[in-house]
Protein backbone atom coordinates (compact mmCIF):
# COMPACT_ATOMS: atom_id res chain seq x y z
CA UNK A 1 0.00 0.00 0.00
CA UNK A 2 1.28 3.45 -0.95
CA UNK A 3 1.78 6.03 1.85
CA UNK A 4 -0.99 8.32 0.55
CA UNK A 5 -3.40 5.36 0.37
CA UNK A 6 -2.51 4.46 3.94
CA UNK A 7 -3.26 8.02 5.13
CA UNK A 8 -6.67 7.85 3.41
CA UNK A 9 -7.50 4.58 5.14
CA UNK A 10 -6.39 6.00 8.50
CA UNK A 11 -8.62 9.07 8.00
CA UNK A 12 -11.64 6.89 7.19
CA UNK A 13 -10.98 4.72 10.24
CA UNK A 14 -10.64 7.79 12.47
CA UNK A 15 -13.93 9.20 11.14
CA UNK A 16 -15.67 5.87 11.70
CA UNK A 17 -14.28 5.53 15.24
CA UNK A 18 -15.45 9.07 16.03
CA UNK A 19 -18.96 8.28 14.81
CA UNK A 20 -19.02 5.05 16.79
CA UNK A 21 -17.81 6.94 19.86
CA UNK A 22 -20.64 9.48 19.52
CA UNK A 23 -23.12 6.67 19.07
CA UNK A 24 -21.89 4.85 22.20
CA UNK A 25 -21.82 8.08 24.22
CA UNK A 26 -25.44 8.80 23.29
CA UNK A 27 -26.34 5.23 24.21
CA UNK A 28 -24.76 5.62 27.68
CA UNK A 29 -26.58 8.94 28.17
CA UNK A 30 -29.90 7.31 27.31
CA UNK A 31 -29.38 4.38 29.69
CA UNK A 32 -28.23 6.63 32.54
CA UNK A 33 -31.23 8.97 32.14
CA UNK A 34 -33.61 6.05 32.02
CA UNK A 35 -32.03 4.52 35.13
CA UNK A 36 -32.31 7.85 36.95
CA UNK A 37 -36.01 8.01 36.12
CA UNK A 38 -36.54 4.46 37.36
CA UNK A 39 -34.70 5.20 40.58
CA UNK A 40 -37.10 8.03 41.40
CA UNK A 41 -39.62 6.67 43.90
CA UNK A 42 -42.62 8.37 42.31
CA UNK A 43 -41.90 6.61 39.03
CA UNK A 44 -41.54 3.28 40.78
CA UNK A 45 -44.89 3.66 42.55
CA UNK A 46 -46.96 5.01 39.66
CA UNK A 47 -47.09 3.76 36.05
CA UNK A 48 -46.04 6.47 33.54
CA UNK A 49 -49.46 6.29 31.87
CA UNK A 50 -51.11 7.46 35.12
CA UNK A 51 -48.65 10.33 35.36
CA UNK A 52 -49.56 11.29 31.78
CA UNK A 53 -46.05 10.49 30.56
CA UNK A 54 -44.97 8.69 27.44
CA UNK A 55 -41.54 7.20 26.89
CA UNK A 56 -39.91 10.58 26.15
CA UNK A 57 -41.56 12.13 29.22
CA UNK A 58 -40.09 9.39 31.37
CA UNK A 59 -36.64 10.34 30.16
CA UNK A 60 -37.32 13.95 31.03
CA UNK A 61 -35.66 15.36 27.94
CA UNK A 62 -36.52 15.83 24.30
CA UNK A 63 -32.85 15.72 23.34
CA UNK A 64 -32.39 12.15 24.58
CA UNK A 65 -33.13 10.13 21.49
CA UNK A 66 -33.02 6.35 21.45
CA UNK A 67 -29.33 5.71 20.82
CA UNK A 68 -29.18 1.99 21.53
CA UNK A 69 -27.40 0.32 18.64
CA UNK A 70 -29.20 -2.74 17.34
CA UNK A 71 -26.32 -3.62 15.07
CA UNK A 72 -23.03 -4.84 16.47
CA UNK A 73 -20.89 -3.34 13.70
CA UNK A 74 -21.30 0.14 12.29
CA UNK A 75 -19.82 1.07 8.97
CA UNK A 76 -19.73 4.49 7.35
CA UNK A 77 -22.18 3.32 4.71
CA UNK A 78 -24.95 2.16 7.06
CA UNK A 79 -24.53 4.75 9.82
CA UNK A 80 -27.12 7.24 8.47
CA UNK A 81 -29.59 4.46 7.64
CA UNK A 82 -29.24 2.99 11.11
CA UNK A 83 -29.72 6.38 12.76
CA UNK A 84 -32.93 6.92 10.75
CA UNK A 85 -34.17 3.48 11.81
CA UNK A 86 -33.41 4.31 15.45
CA UNK A 87 -35.34 7.58 15.20
CA UNK A 88 -38.29 5.69 13.70
CA UNK A 89 -38.11 3.19 16.55
CA UNK A 90 -37.99 6.10 19.00
CA UNK A 91 -41.17 7.60 17.56
CA UNK A 92 -42.96 4.28 17.82
CA UNK A 93 -41.71 3.69 21.36
CA UNK A 94 -42.66 7.24 22.30
CA UNK A 95 -46.33 6.50 21.65
CA UNK A 96 -46.42 3.60 24.07
CA UNK A 97 -47.28 4.08 27.73
CA UNK A 98 -46.48 1.21 30.02
CA UNK A 99 -45.22 0.56 33.53
CA UNK A 100 -41.56 1.25 34.30
CA UNK A 101 -40.82 -2.38 35.06
CA UNK A 102 -41.76 -3.47 31.54
CA UNK A 103 -39.54 -0.80 29.98
CA UNK A 104 -36.65 -1.78 32.21
CA UNK A 105 -36.92 -5.39 31.02
CA UNK A 106 -37.45 -4.29 27.42
CA UNK A 107 -34.28 -2.17 27.54
CA UNK A 108 -32.36 -5.07 29.08
CA UNK A 109 -33.46 -7.26 26.20
CA UNK A 110 -32.43 -4.59 23.64
CA UNK A 111 -29.07 -4.18 25.36
CA UNK A 112 -28.33 -7.90 25.49
CA UNK A 113 -25.65 -9.47 23.32
CA UNK A 114 -28.23 -11.45 21.34
CA UNK A 115 -28.02 -11.09 17.60
CA UNK A 116 -30.82 -9.11 16.02
CA UNK A 117 -31.79 -12.19 13.98
CA UNK A 118 -32.24 -14.20 17.19
CA UNK A 119 -34.77 -11.83 18.71
CA UNK A 120 -37.69 -14.01 17.67
CA UNK A 121 -36.15 -16.87 19.67
CA UNK A 122 -35.04 -14.74 22.62
CA UNK A 123 -36.32 -16.18 25.92
CA UNK A 124 -36.12 -12.73 27.48
CA UNK A 125 -38.40 -11.25 24.81
CA UNK A 126 -41.00 -13.95 25.39
CA UNK A 127 -40.69 -13.48 29.16
CA UNK A 128 -41.57 -9.78 28.70
CA UNK A 129 -44.39 -10.67 26.34
CA UNK A 130 -45.90 -13.15 28.79
CA UNK A 131 -45.72 -10.62 31.63
CA UNK A 132 -47.38 -8.03 29.41
CA UNK A 133 -50.12 -10.55 28.58
CA UNK A 134 -50.71 -11.15 32.31
CA UNK A 135 -50.96 -7.40 32.86
CA UNK A 136 -53.31 -7.12 29.89
CA UNK A 137 -51.26 -4.45 28.15
CA UNK A 138 -52.23 -4.88 24.49
CA UNK A 139 -50.13 -1.88 23.37
CA UNK A 140 -46.90 -3.35 24.73
CA UNK A 141 -47.75 -6.73 23.18
CA UNK A 142 -48.15 -4.99 19.81
CA UNK A 143 -44.75 -3.27 20.19
CA UNK A 144 -43.07 -6.54 21.15
CA UNK A 145 -44.56 -8.34 18.16
CA UNK A 146 -43.31 -5.57 15.87
CA UNK A 147 -39.82 -5.30 17.46
CA UNK A 148 -38.04 -7.89 15.27
CA UNK A 149 -39.47 -6.25 12.14
CA UNK A 150 -38.09 -2.82 12.96
CA UNK A 151 -34.79 -4.08 14.20
CA UNK A 152 -34.16 -6.06 11.04
CA UNK A 153 -35.45 -3.46 8.54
Amino acid sequence: MWPDQQIGVQRRLTRLRTRQGIFLARRKLFISRFSAALAHSAFLRTPPAKLGLGFRGLLGSVEAKVPTSFATILTEENFEEEEKALQTAEIRLGKVRVQCGFWEMFLDAMDSDDNVDCWRDSPKLWEIASQARIAGDATLMHVLRQAPAWLCS
